[in-house]
């Protein structure tokens, strides 16, 4: 049943100059048609470093939107423990690749109703390797890490005043968690 308030998805894509393009033809079936949406939900649903979509509807089934984006680019996935288990709201990650920096900041909410993954994906292109990881905890402290020896394409769980990264264990993506 169509009605005067739904609204067609759109779905853009960073071109890494501070502009979007709009690329909602190459979303699939979901994209075309409209939607009453109250929620999103962002993850790593199956840790493949393409981040997912969990969107919640008005008198519509919860839709799950797999990222099935063309691969060739390297990523990193950082999950960060606080001392005590205290909130990290606010705390700052930076990564350090081939002469270039990435900053993502954990955040407390996002869209209505919903809960998004907490872990940081940074997208670094064609980097085959990351150099340093520096966290700026909330209490203002911070903590470097070396990482020219680490992988990539993987998560890695960064601990509060612990001197190295954990390797966060590769899931197999045929069997997916369930939605964050």
């Amino acid at each position: 049943m169509q009605t005067g308030l739904q609204q067609e998805p759109v779905l853009l894509r960073n071109t890494g100059n501070g502009r979007y393009k709009a690329i909602t033809p190459q979303g699939g079936a979901y994209f075309r048609t409209g939607h009453i949406g109250r929620g999103v939900a962002l993850g790593d649903l199956d840790n493949d470093g393409r981040t997912d979509l969990v969107i919640s509807h008005l008198n519509e089934p919860v839709a799950v939107l797999h990222n099935q984006a063309g691969v060739g680019n390297h990523w990193l996935g950082i999950e960060l423990a606080g001392k005590n288990h205290r909130d990290l709201v606010g705390a700052r990650v930076v990564i350090e690749a081939n002469g270039r920096s990435w900053t993502r900041f954990v955040k407390g909410g996002a869209s209505y109703l919903s809960s998004s993954d907490r872990r940081l994906l940074f997208g670094i292109g064609q980097a085959e390797r990351v150099d340093r990881v520096t966290v700026f905890w909330p209490d203002r402290e911070e903590q470097r890490w070396d990482f020219k020896a680490k992988p990539i394409d993987r998560y890695w769980r960064l601990v509060e005043a612990a001197p190295e990264p954990l390797p966060q264990k590769k899931q197999d993506s045929r069997s997916r968690p369930s939605p964050p």
